[in-house]
């Protein structure tokens, strides 16, 4: 089912399931997004499952890149926020499978966060850099690619430079 937020509401949603399962439960997962887990406990040769829904989306209101906070302001807010939207932020600070620190993160990112710059305009600079920096080869890398051969050779695709990007704020304390 489509998780409601602030800028999103689901007036309608139903899943058919076919063949019908025995047992249908419903639950939140990790993050928070309404799942069903089902057992079929007949034999199927195929199982077909159809989701409809009806949702009212509003468009979010983004700020201006210059009157953001300056990012050192967020990342300190980040590290004392014990409200449950922080600690759910926090979270995204730490290393993952995929991206943990690599030399040279920190110089690269650091051109685009000197002190005091508001974050959204920082954000945006490290996007255009990657951008620029780096070039898009779907030959250059594979899924395992360690994120220090896409720094060295600046090449990759969409998957490498995002979490090359991911890296740079993680590097700074941002989630």
């Amino acid at each position: 089912m489509p998780r409601e937020c602030s800028h999103q509401q689901c007036s309608f949603h139903e899943l058919l399931i076919y063949p019908e399962p025995a047992v249908v439960s419903h639950a939140l997962d990790y993050f928070g997004n309404p799942v069903t887990f089902l057992t079929l406990q007949e034999p199927h040769d195929a199982l077909t499952m159809t989701a409809n829904s009806t949702i009212e989306v509003r468009a979010l209101e983004t700020p201006a890149p210059h009157d953001t906070p300056a990012w050192e302001e967020v990342r300190d807010h980040l590290r004392q926020d014990l409200s449950r939207t922080g600690l759910e932020a926090y979270q995204y600070v730490f290393d993952s499978p995929y991206i943990s620190p690599v030399p040279g993160v920190m110089p690269y990112a650091l051109a685009s966060f000197p002190a005091g710059r508001p974050l959204l305009e920082a954000v945006c600079d490290l996007n255009q850099r990657i951008y620029g920096d780096f070039t898009y080869d779907p030959r250059a890398t594979s899924v395992g690619t360690p994120l220090s051969d896409v720094l060295r050779d600046r090449r990759g695709v969409c998957q490498d430079f995002a979490h090359f990007e991911i890296a740079c704020l993680r590097a700074l304390g941002l989630a």
